[in-house]
C-alpha cells in the first residue's frame, strides 16, 4: 500500500477538499484507495475530515490524546499508535491519502509529528499551498520551507504540491455564493504561479465560490436557530446563493426575492412575509432557500397560517430570538467548512478538485514503482506484531538483573513471547517490587537450583567426547547461561537471550559448544539491526569473527542477507572496504573482492558489490560519483565489514553519535535462536532483542 501524505504550508489551504480530491481522482482510475486523518479533534473542533461514501475513511488519534503524549515528551508513542492503525489496513488498499496534522490544530508540534508520520510510513508527501497575499511568506517561499523536513536523508519525500483557491475571493463577506466569471484565473495566469515554486505541480485549483454554497440547515446551525414548526419538515435542500436581509420597505424588497436566496426577516414584518409565503405557495414549490424569522412576535392567525401552508410546500423555516441585523452580521463571520454531513457538496467539491489533478502526472504515478525501504518505527512495529502471532518462550539467564526483568514485564504485557527468569525468586519480586511495578502473565519465575539436576546426563552426554566428568558437569550448570542454553538444547524452551550483565564469548561459547551451527552453516556470525532516523541498516559481522578470510565473509554476508530478508528487509549487500571498485590496491581490498566474487558465484540472485567506502555505498550523490553503475552503491541496506575492528568501532560510533536504536548482536548459524546483548544495552534495545529471538525460533 502506498501512503500519500497530504501537508498544507499555511492555514486556510483548503487541506480538507484536496484530501478528498486525490482519494476520488485515484479512485476514479479503479485504484483501492481510503482516507486517514492522523490526528481528529472532536465534533465540535471543526477538525473532522468529510468523507464520501465510496471511499473509507479511518480516524487517526485524537487530539487530546496527541496534546498529552506530546507534552510527556512521547512522540514515539503518538507515531506508533498511528502506524498501528495503518498497518492493520495495509492488504485492503492500494493508497491511503493521508491528511497531515494541520497547523491549526497542533501549532507547536504539527511539523515535527508530520515528519515523523512520513518517516514511519515512507510515505510520498503533496504540499498544498495556496496564492493567498494575507501572509508573511509569499507562496513559493511557504513551499520551499515547508518541504524542507521531507528532502533530506534517504529520499526526497515531497512529489509534487497542489496551488488550490487560486484567485480566491478575499470580500469580507461571504455572500453571494455565485460565480464570478471576471476572478476566474487564466491560462498564462496558472502557468504563472506553477513556474515560481521549485517542485513540480500536479494541480492547479481555481477558487469557485459556488462549490461554498451551504444549506438553510447549515446557516441554521450557525445561528443556533430552531425549526419555526415541529411539523414534518421540508424535503428540499436548496444552495444558498445570497442571503438577503430584509430591513428595507417592501416594494425595495420584492425584486430581491430571487431563487436560492436565504431570507432574514424580522417576525414583525407581517408585509414581508405574506409575500414570501405567496409568492411559494403560488409557484407551487419553493424558489427561496429558507426563511429566518427574527425576534420574538406572536403571529396574526392569517400569518400563522400562510406559514404552514408556505412550510408545508417545502419551504425551510427557522426562527431566532437575535434580531435580523445581529444574525446578519454572525452569518458574515459563518466557517464555510463542509459539514460531514453534506454529501452533495463533498461530492462536487471532490469531483471539481479531481477534475483539476494532471492526468499524465497521476497515471504515471498510479503505474509506477517506488523503490521501499523499511523505517525505524515500520520495523519496530512489524517485529512486535510478527512475534505476537506465534507466541514463543525465551529465557533470560541473567534474571535478577533489573533492566531485564522491566524487560520481561514489557515483552509479556505486548504479548511478545512468554519469558523465564533465571534467578532469585525473592530477589526479583524484590525488584519489581523497587521499581513499581508488577508481574504480569506470562512470565515464569525459575531457581536455578530447582532445575540444575535435569540436565547433568544430557550435558555429559554432548561432551563425553571432551571427558567431561559429572562433578564438572554440575559445576557447569551452575552459570546460569550455561542452564539456560541447556533448557534450549533440550527443546524446554525456544529462545535465549543474555550479555547485560555478560561478555558475547560468555554468552556465544556455551552456545557453540551444545547448541553448534545450523546443517547449511560453516560459521556462526552476528548482525545488529540499525534503527537510523529514516531507515535500518543491517551491519555485520560486528561481535564474533575477529579477521574472516575471503571464504567466511562471503558466508557472513549470505547469512546477512537471509536475516534482513526474514525481517523483511530486501537486501542489497555492500561489501565495505577503505577504497571503492578497481581505485585501491592491496592484501585488505583483495580479500573483500574474493568475498564478492564467491557471493556471486554462491547466490547468483543477491544483489551485492564490492569493495566499497562506507559513503559510496549510502550515499546517492557520493555513489554517482564513485560508483555510477553499481547496483548497490547508494543503495546499500546490508553492510558487510571486512574485519571485526572496523565493524564493531563503526556501529559503536553510528550508535552513539546518532542515537540510533541498535538491536543485537543477533547471531546467524545457530542451530536453535540464541542473541546477546551489549552490556550497555537499554530496556528498549533488551525488548526487541527478545522479539528478534522469538521470530527466529517460529
Amino acid at each position: 500500500m502506498r501512503s500519500i501524505l497530504m501537508i498544507p504550508t499555511r492555514e486556510g489551504a483548503g487541506l480538507d477538499t484536496v484530501v478528498l480530491g486525490i482519494a476520488r481522482a485515484v479512485s476514479l482510475k479503479g485504484g483501492r484507495v481510503c482516507t486517514f486523518s492522523a490526528v481528529v479533534g472532536d465534533a465540535n473542533s471543526g477538525n473532522q475530515l468529510p468523507s464520501l461514501k465510496e471511499i473509507p475513511h479511518l480516524d487517526g488519534i485524537a487530539l487530546s490524546q496527541v496534546q498529552k503524549l506530546f507534552s510527556q515528551g512521547k512522540i514515539e508513542q503518538i507515531v506508533e499508535a498511528t502506524l498501528s492503525k495503518i498497518k492493520a489496513l495495509e492488504n485492503h488498499y492500494d493508497v491511503m491519502v493521508i491528511q497531515g496534522v494541520k497547523r491549526d490544530q497542533a501549532r507547536i508540534y504539527a511539523t515535527r509529528l508530520n515528519a515523523a508520520i512520513f518517516r514511519a510510513l515512507n510515505a510520498e508527501v503533496i504540499l498544498v499551498t495556496t496564492p493567498a497575499q494575507d501572509q508573511e511568506f509569499s507562496m513559493e517561499e511557504q513551499v520551499d520551507i515547508t518541504a524542507r523536513p521531507f528532502n533530506h536523508g534517504h529520499h526526497d519525500g515531497v512529489i509534487g504540491c497542489i496551488i488550490n483557491k487560486i484567485n480566491e475571493d478575499s470580500e469580507e463577506t461571504p455572500f453571494p455564493f455565485t460565480h464570478v466569471s471576471t476572478n476566474h484565473p487564466s491560462f498564462s495566469e496558472i502557468k504563472a504561479l506553477e513556474k515560481k515554486l521549485s517542485v513540480p505541480v500536479i494541480a492547479s485549483v481555481p477558487w469557485r465560490p459556488e462549490l461554498c454554497a451551504p444549506r438553510a440547515i447549515d446557516m441554521a446551525q450557525c445561528l443556533q436557530a430552531s425549526p419555526w414548526s415541529n411539523q414534518t419538515p421540508a424535503p428540499l435542500q436548496h444552495r444558498i446563493r445570497n442571503v438577503l436581509l430584509c430591513t428595507s420597505r417592501l416594494e425595495n424588497i420584492v425584486d430581491q426575492l430571487q431563487p436560492d436566496t436565504f431570507v432574514l426577516v424580522d417576525s414583525d414584518r407581517h408585509d414581508i412575509i405574506l409575500a414570501i409565503c405567496l409568492s411559494t405557495i403560488g409557484a407551487g414549490r419553493p424558489q427561496l432557500a429558507g426563511l429566518l424569522l427574527a425576534g420574538e412576535t406572536k403571529f396574526h392567525p392569517a400569518v400563522q397560517t400562510h406559514l404552514q401552508h408556505a412550510h408545508g410546500a417545502g419551504l425551510p423555516i427557522y426562527q431566532t430570538s437575535l434580531r435580523s441585523n445581529q444574525a446578519y452580521l454572525k452569518l458574515t463571520q459563518m466557517d464555510l467548512d463542509i459539514p460531514l454531513d453534506d454529501e452533495e457538496r463533498i461530492l462536487a467539491i471532490s469531483d471539481f478538485i479531481a477534475e483539476c489533478i494532471n492526468t499524465e502526472w497521476l497515471n504515471t504515478w498510479l503505474t509506477s514503482e517506488t523503490e521501499t525501504f523499511l523505517t525505524p518505527v515500520s520495523f519496530k512495529y512489524h517485529l512486535i506484531e510478527k512475534a505476537k502471532q506465534d507466541k514463543k518462550t525465551i529465557v533470560l539467564p541473567e534474571g535478577n538483573e533489573p533492566r531485564t526483568i522491566q524487560a520481561a514485564i514489557q515483552c509479556a504485557q505486548k504479548g511478545i513471547a512468554n519469558l523465564v527468569l533465571l534467578g532469585n525468586e525473592e530477589q526479583i519480586h524484590s525488584s519489581i517490587h523497587r521499581m513499581g511495578l508488577e508481574l504480569p502473565p506470562g512470565i515464569k519465575i525459575i531457581e536455578p537450583s530447582s532445575i540444575m539436576d535435569k540436565y547433568i546426563k544430557p550435558l555429559l552426554k554432548l561432551r563425553e567426547h571432551k571427558g567431561l566428568s559429572e562433578p564438572i558437569a554440575k559445576e557447569l550448570l551452575h552459570d546460569p547461561v550455561v542452564l539456560g542454553t541447556m533448557m534450549l538444547q533440550q527443546g524446554d524452551i525456544d529462545g535465549l537471550v543474555s550479555g547485560a550483565e555478560h561478555t558475547t564469548a560468555h554468552t556465544i561459547r556455551p552456545a557453540l559448544q551444545l547448541i553448534k551451527t545450523a546443517y547449511d552453516r560453516r560459521l556462526v556470525s552476528s548482525v545488529f539491526f540499525m534503527c537510523l532516523a529514516e531507515q535500518v541498516l543491517v551491519y555485520g559481522d560486528c561481535a564474533v569473527n575477529p579477521k574472516p578470510d575471503a571464504e567466511e565473509l562471503a558466508d557472513i554476508a549470505i547469512s546477512s542477507a537471509e536475516t534482513a530478508k526474514q525481517f523483511g528487509i530486501n537486501p542489497k549487500v555492500a561489501m565495505i572496504s577503505y577504497s571503492t571498485g578497481s581505485s585501491g590496491s592491496g592484501a585488505d581490498v583483495d580479500r573483500v573482492k574474493e568475498a564478492t566474487a564467491i557471493i556471486k558465484k554462491r547466490q547468483p540472485d543477491l544483489i551485492v558489490d564490492g569493495p566499497l567506502q562506507y559513503d559510496a555505498a549510502l550515499i546517492t550523490s557520493v555513489a554517482k560519483k564513485k560508483a555510477p553503475d553499481s547496483p548497490v552503491a547508494g543503495k546499500a541496506n546490508v553492510i558487510i565489514f571486512p574485519d571485526l575492528n572496523t565493524g564493531n568501532t563503526t556501529y559503536k560510533a553510528v550508535q552513539r553519535s546518532a542515537n540510533a536504536l541498535s538491536i543485537g548482536p543477533v547471531l546467524q548459524g545457530l542451530a536453535k535462536p540464541v542473541n546477546d546483548l551489549s552490556r550497555g544495552a537499554t530496556v528498549e534495545d533488551i525488548v526487541y532483542t527478545i522479539a528478534i529471538t522469538a521470530i527466529q525460533a517460529q
